[in-house]
């Protein structure tokens, strides 16, 4: 480890030392890309976290600063490259660690425009530390207000078999903390050339509306996210657009997160060994209908609740209780938004419109460098026919764990089994199903899949991080096409209406129904930040699918300023 990282390591600790303490911390949200997630799960692997991480995303910053509090006090148990990537950490996470303002600003100076200072600004993204803290386009600093604008650019060569394609994306994000009010925007426009044969969907698409130029074979479409917050005593309020993520392991049951943004409104709040989350979200459904001028395209309305208590008995140790629910064709229903009902109860004191999931899981680490957590997800069912095969029994099981390797390498071992039985996320309203824009909010497979995950990951160096997976899928699918006289599903994809099910085989419905798809995929990422708001990325992914090969590869480099 350099001298810069042991001195600023030293400082650091001195300033929590000394109790010096910033007047307020930034309320931004963490991107779902942030190396805060890999580092501080693997240190809360090797049990060098005070109190369980949430499995809640997106994280705030605020919250993220006292893990790295506590590891500031312990990093002579953190290995060189783990120590490297806190100093890193620190640095970027200054306004809620310090009353120290941002490097180009001095004590006098509350404003930094990149344009005024192109030459010099420019000259220190290439010589100056890779752990330091980012520039930004422009900079405004006081001791209670903290803004930025940050620019944003990638371009992505992808690889599929022997074709390639390129494609990138454009735009900006500002954030402003102006006392317990935080304000986060971020609009993107992205470009993709598409060709004969390799015609899948952007790697960034996520559901977002596409404009196709057949002539070019040009596809574009752009997006938009943020949030505005309030911070009180009574805990965080936020109107939002960004991406949510609720549950443990590495594809959670509950709501995954790669499904394109929907907007909400949440209240959060953690106090002693508990923490409460709580959300109201707007979804769009599959399928519209069109306006009698066949001009509009008209869809329902349709809504997602729900709320999640996550408990903490003992550093080791946590257990969340996690309630969803689905429903539309109507306005909001006030109930629903009340954050402590019971929303299995309220739904059934409706009359039984909705569709509701429960959820229960459970994280534990048994000892230092070894962590298991597991999930059980309920969509329906009955105590009379918990154990038998009844259609109805729709469930989702996760087991996983991760194992940090002993030695001075920052690495780790991860595995992970998920199951997700037939008719789950469905309902026999559309509306109802678990869906937004017609993609599955749970498991990202959907139901009636099985897999297994293994992998390793871990840092070559604090620049360095990779990640290498295997996956075994085993997806079933409907034995016969749509257009054949005895078709009839199977429970293979949340749109599905499980009413027009072959009712056969309602007390004989297996865990993987119909034809069993095997698809076994290889994953390796390799990310390199070469410079302070530069990344160097490089994924190379072959597929195996009913003994047919698929190779896909990209790499690409994106820079912020």
């Amino acid at each position: 480890m350099t001298t810069f990282c042991r001195f600023g390591l030293l400082l650091s600790l001195i300033i929590f030392s000394l109790g010096m303490q910033t007047l307020w911390g930034t309320q931004m949200h963490v991107p779902e890309e942030s190396p805060e997630y890999p580092f501080l799960q693997a240190m809360e692997t090797r049990g060098l976290l005070e109190s369980p991480l949430p499995a809640t995303r997106p994280w705030i910053k605020s919250d993220v600063a006292e893990h790295l509090k506590t590891l500031l006090k312990k990093t002579d148990k953190l290995r060189g490259t783990e120590r490297e990537i806190l100093q890193m950490l620190v640095n970027r996470y200054r306004p809620e660690l310090s009353d120290v303002k941002h490097p180009r600003l001095t004590q006098t100076d509350s404003v930094h425009a990149f344009p005024l200072h192109l030459r010099e600004d420019l000259q220190r993204q290439w010589t100056r530390s890779i752990i330091s803290e980012p520039d930004y386009l422009f900079l405004f600093e006081t001791d209670d207000e903290y803004l930025f604008l940050q620019g944003d650019g990638l371009v992505r060569l992808e690889n599929k078999n022997e074709l390639f394609r390129f494609s990138g994306h454009v735009g900006f994000r500002g954030f402003a903390q102006m006392g317990n009010v935080s304000v986060f925007g971020e609009a993107m426009a992205y470009r993709l050339f598409v060709r004969d044969g390799y015609r899948d969907d952007p790697v960034d698409s996520r559901g977002f509306y596409l404009h196709a130029d057949s002539a070019s074979s040009l596809v574009s479409f752009d997006n938009t996210m943020g949030y505005i917050q309030l911070q009180s005593h009574g805990g965080l309020f936020t109107l939002g657009n960004d991406p949510i993520r609720w549950g443990y392991g590495e594809e959670p049951l509950y709501i995954s997160g790669k499904t394109a943004t929907f907007p909400y409104v949440m209240w959060q709040r953690a106090f002693y060994k508990f923490r409460y989350v709580f959300f109201h979200g707007s979804l769009m459904n599959a399928t519209y209908t069109l306006s009698e001028d066949g001009h509009s395209k008209l869809y329902p309305e349709k809504y997602l609740a729900g709320h999640r208590l996550e408990v903490y008995p003992l550093q080791n140790l946590s257990f969340s209780f996690t309630e969803l629910l689905v429903y539309g064709e109507r306005n909001p229903e006030l109930t629903y938004f009340i954050p402590v009902n019971f929303l299995w109860s309220a739904e059934h004191n409706l009359e039984d419109r909705d569709n509701s999931i429960l959820g229960f899981e459970m994280a534990w680490q048994p000892f230092k460098g070894f962590r298991l957590h597991g999930s059980v997800l309920l969509d329906e069912f009955k105590f009379s026919e918990i154990n038998s095969e009844w259609w109805g029994n729709k469930r989702g099981y996760q087991i996983g764990g991760s194992m940090a390797l002993p030695g001075i390498l920052s690495w780790e071992l991860f595995f992970e089994g998920t199951l997700v039985r037939p008719w789950t996320y469905s309902h026999y309203k559309e509306i109802n199903t678990f869906t937004h824009k017609g993609d599955c909010l749970g498991f990202y497979a959907g139901p009636n899949a099985r897999q297994y995950t293994g992998g390793i990951r871990g840092w070559f160096s604090a620049t360095h991080y990779f990640n290498l997976s295997i996956k075994a899928l085993e997806k079933g699918i409907e034995p016969l096409p749509k257009d054949h006289p005895d078709y009839f599903p199977i429970g293979s994809n949340a749109n599905q209406n499980y009413n027009d099910r072959n009712k056969e085989y309602d007390f004989s419905t297996k865990n993987l129904m119909g034809e069993i798809q095997k698809t076994l995929s290889l994953d390796f990422r390799w990310q390199w930040q070469f410079m302070n708001n530069g990344w160097l990325d490089f994924t190379w992914g072959p597929r195996w699918r009913d003994s047919e090969m698929t190779h896909y590869a990209q790499i690409q480099v994106q820079v912020k300023h």
